[in-house]
């Protein structure tokens, strides 16, 4: 007999030190289980990514947050913070996203299993 059941990989939540009570306007890039993190405040949401631009490959981390904006440093690509990480001129480059919660002053990453 086969099984049609699909399992969902489990997560796991790994804290993060420094990025509960980023300012506004604030990136910082933290490394989680080996992979690179850029984690920012856009005009008050706090989202996290991969620290990897979709489009020219170099560090987002070390791009400029205008508003909700986050412009890579090295293709000038805007990515909408809010929006999940939308590039605002081209829209078909997307930031990889990572789970956040901030809770009782903690952050915290999901990784999958």
């Amino acid at each position: 007999m086969v099984s049609s059941e699909v399992h969902q990989p489990a997560e796991s939540w790994v804290d993060v030190p420094g990025v509960s009570d980023l300012p506004k306007g604030e990136i910082v890039t933290t490394r989680v289980a080996g992979e690179f993190i850029a984690v920012c405040n856009a005009d008050g949401v706090v989202r996290a990514f991969r620290d990897e631009c979709p489009q020219c490959a170099l560090p987002i981390g070390g791009g400029r947050l205008l508003g909700d904006l986050l412009w890579c440093a090295g293709c000038a690509e805007p990515f909408d913070v809010p929006a999940g990480g939308v590039g605002r001129k081209r829209a078909r480059f997307r930031l990889a996203a990572r789970s956040l919660t901030v809770s009782g002053g903690t952050a915290r990453i999901a990784l999958s299993a």
